[in-house]
């Protein structure tokens, strides 16, 4: 066809030479004539208001053809998902363009029913054209294919995994050899008729709507300072997404631009446009290296449309590309855990969740991998994408949420929901940092067992949970360390509870993180397993208490980590007249140093700057930057104290004479500042240490790493200190009155203890009145109603959203503040005059979000409605949904089953389920949800590809009607209430027209599945069974790898599929192995997707789930691997004999042993820990002249590396510990006493010393989480001091106050601490031992092996 002919239509000129070149390839290609049509660059919006931009459409003799063209050359892998490039030598992995391209030929054919719809009812239409289209029935398939025409390009692709994919016609190119691996894009448009030709009148009518449907490509677009070329397909509905780039620096970008005609209303729109406002202001906030997060937000030249500025990454790949077939060593599989758990606990401290993670939103930067060798350091580089930006409103939903990034594409129905916590798939998730540690346990599932997902759907992975009430990698692999394991399996809990208490979060409500306690226990899972070597140098980021850095700095105490730096209290060798301690602050890596050196500039700038008053406010540079040992880049600082605001605070509102100090404090800092001309930008409690004691104490501010940010940038800062007015309407770059505004928020917290509120407290401050809310109820009570009035005026000229109500300078703030403070000193109107209570004015009653029923209510209201309970009608429902005696497992099996059990005749179960059409009538609640049921029990048949097993649907059922939080029979009852829909359906007048007909296998007619084309499905579900027992008919074959399995059955959909159109190709490999072994009791899945049968033998089934990394296990881990892997054969009970009989071939050298009663190697160490090989420690064997037995006793139980609680009578605690301690060459650490020093340091700190007793008094629960914090304090300091071993004491202080499961971190066997821990334990002379408890309260123990009683 040439390209001048009327049949071609080019409704966009390509401004791209190979653009050109592949059109005129494919011009080649189609004959000019009928039916044949083809439209060239255009694009069409979608029934969602979404753009999608086409290379090529097709018309031809019997399906229209939707053509991506790509000008790819050299080779090309991978499968139908992932395509592996190697072009000269550089290697890249990518999405498979087909994915892309099948969801756009999806969306163009409901366009183009949509148009010929359209014209059939167009009055004004040709009369002959109208009939045409009105006599349209079925339009002709869509078909997509991606067409390569570069003819450098060869295809290493399988046979089966490069459907739909063509290149180039040998004999385009006469002067050279083309050897692509492909068929010509000719074979694909030249195709034979098939059932149905395409007549000219359809072509013609085709062509007609295009008109309506065709656009011109837009390209070039102006939006601030960013040029937007390309559109490209966005995952999200709510987006527009286009390449572009800097005008100036040429920097590549990603833009994103809210898609508003996806809205209903207007009402909807605004909606839409103030929360992308507001999640903009709170994701650009993000500032940790590996979190991508938006630069900027502009509008878009001549529209009021804002668009999003995102960095472009193009080194970056999403994992599920990324992943598969990278070469990464064990640690560095561990290290991107790592990453991401640090991005996600750095998001949750400002108070943002993520709400989807999984694989296609972590990046990974395959640049490096490519260019570095494995382990080589700085090799992995993470960054995570697709944010929710929620942390407040849950059921509002999000805009700028799970979109990804210019390489990733969330939001995978068949994929992304098998990361979302249980309790995430309902309209409210209660706890969103638990929903976010479970995404982070399955993530970390698919990462450490290479690629595995959780589950095939989220029925699977809800099957999963129930079962194994987490994810166990032993499912997948025998290959896996025990600590990964057991971390994978608590963050993966099925319950929120669980989770948070195997993470330490004991009330979820004070907003700590669980991250917190993933992370350690990922570094202590990490720990080498055997004892390293000590470094020649130490390193900074990992330091030693009491180890020199350097030979110069003795490191003393660890003060704080963040996402950019640690701070490190050291004293310094080299200086005998400074001040006694500095502090170290240590990049954590070079984009950390370069913030560091502009820092140091900062501070370097303001020292020269300020008046010798205001010196002691403010850190002091007193070196660097400077380099240490391992590049690590590091300033050496003026100590601001051992104690924050932020730790004071804690305790509440401070002093009044304090008060009105560091009230002084504050005032002058802004002064000084102003002076010098610096911005803070990050004024908080947490960066004001408390420096010196009594009257000379005062208050001085450090951490100036964002005083360097881009005035541009309003969104610096943390939280609810930062001004959340600034940025708005004429506020578009930061200034004082937004750090007079952080200034504020601190001075109304030391006042009332809590920070300031406006609107209702819960909206969005910048979108209130601006009026901020003073209860004179919050003020101190010591205030007098003078002080009250005028502290009331100062707060709100610092805090008004209205900027000119505000402050002009912090001058005028300071002489404000400065009266006030005076006439306090003074006793004019201060402190001595009582004011009237005030009643607290009434909570703003809280909205709650309408969600349809829970399973478990839908299943009470199905009973209620159901009649009488004695009724045979009622009998009949109970049963059905699993809640009555000798309900079947599988409700889905032949209805006369139910009568044994129910005592009725066969022919009475016809008469009851034809009541149940009208049962789902009876109320206005039923019918809503059997409506809802309808559409998701559609929605999930099409997305599969017109058929779906019933465990599928059910799951899609549980979206809608999630089962209540830890119920045991959730499966049974998803299928119940699925079955009561089935009946209710099919058992209606009208079931000859129903839309859904069902899938029964065997002579039981049990159903296993549904489909919207039972024509070729019930066929397609004989054939599929067929070839699952084809496969295990070899004999001795009881297992099939799901690869194999995935080949053999799409070979034979593809027999049923002969002259279907491609329709075989549509329903993804999951679905075809569902409904291979539904309802066949001979054969089972396992997670993975691999085929086994039930019959297996015992030794076959051992030998598949040895734990072969493992250097010991017991029978107890061998059944649980058996129930992870095999879920069907979870009753197998493996005997010693049994295992013994497999292991010589399997496992050589591993045999019983009786002392420890389990599996391990004969060479092994003794110790406490199951995980790892250990060596033990050379103290052990060096025994002394005299030696004690019991000490001799107690040392063999700590003799290597693990926990081990001794149980001693009172009076003879210190002298066991101290002689344990000598013989180990441990120090004795008195736990009670090192948390009071504490708790003494931060109360002399605050001026409160002296009220020690009356805080000791306090009840428990009024404290806990001060406790929590020094308990947490001290524990971090006594593991970071040297030594061989640690034998702990006195732990009554904190089984007191709740914090025995702190010590966890060394008591989980899963996770060794790096030396033996001994913590002894007193009782009652004559008293049982009791090792396991301290005071009557439980320790964190996870094995007997760790008690010892004396």
């Amino acid at each position: 066809m040439l390209q001048n002919s009327p049949r071609w239509k080019e409704v966009s000129r390509s401004a791209f030479e190979h653009e050109k070149q592949g059109l005129a390839l494919l011009a080649n290609a189609v004959p000019d004539s009928a039916p044949y049509r083809v439209w060239a660059n255009f694009e069409f919006q979608d029934g969602h208001g979404q753009w999608h931009e086409v290379d090529a459409l097709v018309v031809g003799q019997s399906r229209i053809h939707l053509l991506e063209l790509k000008s790819y050359h050299g080779r090309i892998g991978g499968d139908e998902h992932r395509w592996v490039t190697d072009r000269n030598g550089r290697v890249d992995s990518m999405r498979s363009p087909m994915v892309a391209t099948r969801r756009k030929a999806q969306r163009f054919k409901s366009k183009l029913e949509q148009a010929i719809s359209q014209i059939a009812r167009d009055q004004d239409e040709d009369p002959q054209i109208r009939q045409v289209a009105a006599a349209v029935g079925r339009l002709p398939w869509i078909q997509e294919a991606v067409f390569l025409h570069d003819p450098g390009v060869v295809s290493h692709l399988a046979a089966d995994k490069a459907h739909n994919i063509f290149g180039v016609d040998p004999a385009d190119f006469p002067d050279r050899e083309v050897r692509t691996n492909l068929p010509p894009i000719a074979d694909r448009v030249q195709e034979p008729v098939g059932r149905e030709r395409i007549s000219e009148a359809l072509s013609m009518l085709i062509a007609l709507a295009m008109r309506k449907i065709a656009g011109i490509t837009v390209r070039d677009h102006l939006a601030g300072s960013y040029l937007l070329h390309d559109r490209v397909d966005s995952p999200d509905p709510r987006f527009h997404e286009w390449d572009g780039e800097h005008r100036e620096t040429h920097e590549p970008i990603r833009a994103r631009v809210l898609n508003v005609a996806a809205a209903a209303t207007e009402g909807e729109q605004i909606r839409m446009r103030r929360t992308l406002r507001r999640e903009y202001e709170l994701l650009s906030g993000l500032g940790n290296e590996h979190i991508v997060a938006p630069r900027s937000m502009e509008t878009l030249r001549g529209t009021s449309d804002e668009v999003v500025i995102y960095p472009a990454l193009p080194d970056h790949r999403p994992l599920d590309v990324a992943l598969p077939g990278a070469k990464l060593s064990a640690r560095e599989r561990v290290e991107i855990v790592r990453q991401v758990a640090d991005a996600l606990l750095y998001a949750h401290r400002h108070q943002v969740a993520h709400r989807g993670l999984d694989p296609t939103t972590v990046l990974l930067d395959t640049r490096l991998l490519s260019t570095r060798p494995v382990d080589a350091y700085g090799r992995i580089e993470v960054k995570v994408d697709g944010w929710s930006g929620a942390g407040t409103s849950e059921a509002s939903g999000t805009v700028l949420g799970a979109t990804g990034s210019a390489t990733s594409m969330p939001g995978d129905e068949l994929s992304g929901r098998v990361y979302l916590a249980p309790e995430a798939a309902g309209v409210h998730t209660p706890d969103r940092m638990a929903a976010d540690l479970f995404s982070l346990g399955a993530l970390a599932y698919y990462i450490l067992t290479g690629g595995h997902a959780p589950a095939t759907d989220r029925s699977s992975l809800l099957d999963r949970l129930e079962r194994d009430r987490g994810l166990d990698m032993s499912a997948v692999t025998s290959e896996f360390d025990q600590g990964l394991r057991a971390l994978v399996m608590d963050a993966t809990s099925a319950t929120v509870d669980t989770r948070n208490t195997k993470f330490g979060v004991s009330d979820s409500t004070q907003g700590l993180s669980p991250v917190i306690g993933f992370e350690r226990r990922l570094a202590e899972a990490a720990r080498p397993a055997t004892p390293q070597p000590a470094a020649e140098q130490m390193d900074a980021l990992r330091p030693m208490i009491d180890g020199v850095l350097e030979g110069r700095f003795v490191i003393k105490k660890v003060l704080g980590s963040g996402s950019t730096a640690v701070g490190l209290q050291v004293e310094d060798l080299t200086d005998d007249s400074g001040p006694p301690t500095k502090v170290l602050k240590v990049a954590r890596d070079e984009r950390a140093a370069e913030r560091l050196a502009a820092e140091s500039e900062v501070l370097r700038s303001l020292g020269q700057g300020l008046p010798a008053k205001y010196s002691s406010l403010f850190v002091a540079l007193l070196e660097g930057p400077m380099v240490v040992h391992d590049r690590r880049t590091c300033l050496v600082l003026t100590d601001c104290g051992d104690v924050s605001l932020a730790s004071m605070l804690q305790l509440g509102r401070i002093s009044q004479d304090r008060f009105w100090k560091f009230a002084i404090n504050l005032a002058d800092m802004l002064v000084a500042l102003e002076a010098a001309g610096v911005a803070h930008r990050d004024i908080k409690p947490a960066n004001l240490g408390i420096v010196g004691r009594g009257r000379g104490q005062h208050l001085a501010l450090f951490d100036f790493s964002a005083s360097r940010e881009s005035l541009q940038h309003t969104k610096v800062g943390t939280g609810v200190y930062r001004d959340p007015f600034l940025g708005r309407r004429s506020r578009q770059i930061a200034d004082s009155s937004a750090e007079r505004y952080s200034a504020g928020v601190v001075l109304f917290e030391m006042a009332t203890g809590e920070t300031p509120t406006y609107g209702d407290g819960v909206s969005e401050p910048s979108l209130t009145d601006g009026h901020v809310v003073i209860p004179a109820e919050a003020m101190p009570p010591e205030w007098s109603q003078d002080v009250v009035e005028q502290m009331t005026g100062i707060f709100t000229r610092l805090l008004d959203g209205d900027s000119g109500a505000r402050f002009g300078s912090a001058q005028e703030f300071r002489e404000a503040l400065a009266a006030v403070a005076a006439s306090v000193t003074a006793g004019d109107g201060g402190t001595t005059t009582t004011r009237e209570p005030v009643t607290p004015r009434d909570a703003p009653t809280p909205v709650t979000a309408v969600a349809l029923p829970t399973l478990a209510e839908l299943a009470e209201e199905l009973l209620r409605a159901a009649g009488s309970s004695r009724s045979s009608d009622y009998r009949l429902v109970r049963t059905i949904l699993g809640r009555g005696e000798g309900a079947p497992a599988d409700p889905f099996q032949a209805m006369s089953r139910y009568a044994e059990p129910l005592r009725l005749s066969v022919g009475r179960i016809p008469q009851l389920t034809g009541k149940f059409p009208a049962l789902w009538q009876s109320s206005p609640a039923l019918t809503e949800a059997f409506e809802e049921i309808r559409a998701a029990t559609r929605r999930e048949i099409v997305r599969r590809g017109g058929v779906a097993s019933i465990r599928q649907i059910a799951g899609a059922v549980e979206q809608s009607f999630p089962a209540e939080q830890g119920h045991r029979d959730s499966e049974r009852l998803r299928l119940g209430v699925l079955r009561m829909f089935d009946l209710g359906l099919h058992r209606a007048d009208a079931a000859g027209g129903s839309e859904v007909e069902l899938l029964r296998r065997g002579r039981s007619a049990r159903v296993i599945g549904m489909s919207v084309h039972p024509d070729w499905a019930r066929p397609l579900v004989v054939e599929l069974n067929r070839a699952a027992h084809d496969l295990l008919a070899e004999p001795g074959v009881r297992h099939v790898p799901a690869e194999l399995v995935h080949a053999e059955l799409r070979g034979a959909a593809r027999s049923v599929f002969s002259d279907a159109a491609d329709a075989e190709s549509r329903i993804d490999p999951l679905t075809l192995a569902e409904l291979a072994v539904a309802g066949d009791d001979e054969l089972a899945l396992t997670a993975t997707g691999d085929l086994y049968s039930t019959a297996m033998e015992l030794p076959e089934l051992l030998a598949l789930t040895l734990p072969r990394a493992a250097s010991q296990f017991n029978l107890g881990l061998l059944k649980d691997l058996i129930r992870a892997r095999f879920p069907e054969l979870r009753t197998r009970e493996p005997r010693r004999e049994d295992v013994e009989a497999v292991l010589a071939e399997h496992m050589p050298g591993m045999a019983w042993d009786p002392q420890h009663r389990d599996f391990r190697y004969p060479q092994q160490a003794t110790g406490l820990s199951m995980v790892h090989t250990r060596t033990p420690s050379a103290l052990v064997t060096d025994r002394s002249g005299t030696e004690d037995p019991l000490i001799e006793q107690l040392a063999r139980a700590a003799s290597s590396p693990g926990f081990v609680s001794v149980s001693v009578p009172y009076g003879r605690g210190d002298e066991v510990a101290s002689k344990l301690a000598e013989r180990l060459g441990a120090e004795v650490v008195d736990l009670s006493a090192e948390v009071l020093a504490s708790v003494d340091s931060l109360l002399e700190t605050s001026g409160q010393l002296d009220k020690r007793g009356d805080f000791l008094r306090l009840p428990p629960e009024q404290v806990r989480g001060v406790m929590e914090a020094n308990v947490t304090t001290v524990l971090d300091n006594v593991d970071a001091t040297d030594g061989s071993a640690l034998v702990l004491t006195e732990a009554s202080l904190l089984a007191e106050y709740s914090q025995l499961s702190q010590l966890g971190r060394w008591t989980d066997l899963t996770a060794p601490p790096r030396r033996p821990v001994v913590l002894v334990t007193g009782r009652a002379k004559d008293a049982p031992g009791q090792p396991d408890q301290v005071d009557g309260r439980p320790l964190p123990i996870t094995s007997d092996s760790q008690l010892v009683s004396v």
